[in-house]
């Protein structure tokens, strides 16, 4: 059985996750620092590429931060997420990645990313963090014991995940508010991976620009 919660791949999801929302210069040095190497030529602002230390391919599918983005989470909510604008280039980059590193390749996603790497057709090892699940989710098994799936007490987005047949870790919101939508979307940020002294999140909703 596939250990995922105790992988280096889990122990740097959190670093995986903040650097997706970040621009591509930024993600690039961040993720140096950890023995990671950008791939420029197969990244984008919303799915980023690098190679580990132990030299695996490993895509970051953010989540939701554009127009786009908010109608594909509704497409997913109804369980139609496959007619979304991102579902099928996730898969199409999954397959270039493959390709191009002739391994399997790991995903680490968050939000709306989750869904879209858990159905992006990578064939490595795959952890979501407070993934995206609808309607057309509930109860099915997800990618067997290589998948991890990570949620935070209080997040609304991945509720239904409860519900699949997965490898599942639930930890504790730091950020507990007693406000109902402000302890929500606390639940949901990256910023739980860390700790209470977290600086400022990246993952914000509704950024001013999209740096290319």
């Amino acid at each position: 059985m596939s250990n995922l919660k105790n992988s280096q791949l889990r122990k740097d999801t959190g670093d995986l996750l903040k650097s997706s929302y970040l621009p591509q210069k930024e993600a690039s040095a961040k993720m140096a620092k950890k023995g990671y190497t950008y791939d420029p030529q197969l990244s984008s602002m919303a799915s980023k590429v690098y190679v580990s230390p132990d030299g695996k391919p490993v895509i970051t599918y953010r989540g939701t931060k554009t127009v786009k983005d908010v109608i594909d989470d509704g497409l997913v909510a109804i369980g139609l997420g496959k007619l979304g604008f991102k579902y099928k280039g996730a898969q199409r980059l999954a397959k270039k990645v493959e390709e191009k590193y002739k391994k399997p390749a790991d995903v680490v996603a968050h939000s709306y990313g989750g869904w879209l790497g858990e159905n992006s057709g990578a064939h490595g090892n795959i952890i979501s963090y407070n993934k995206a699940v609808g309607l057309g989710d509930i109860g099915k098994k997800k990618n067997s014991l290589r998948q991890l799936d990570i949620t935070t007490k209080g997040d609304l987005v991945s509720g239904l995940g409860l519900t699949q047949n997965a490898n599942k870790e639930v930890i504790d919101n730091q950020f507990k508010s007693k406000n109902f939508f402000k302890n929500a979307l606390n639940a949901h940020g990256t910023e739980n991976l860390f700790g209470p002294n977290e600086p400022e999140p990246t993952n914000k909703y509704f950024p001013e620009s999209e740096n290319k």
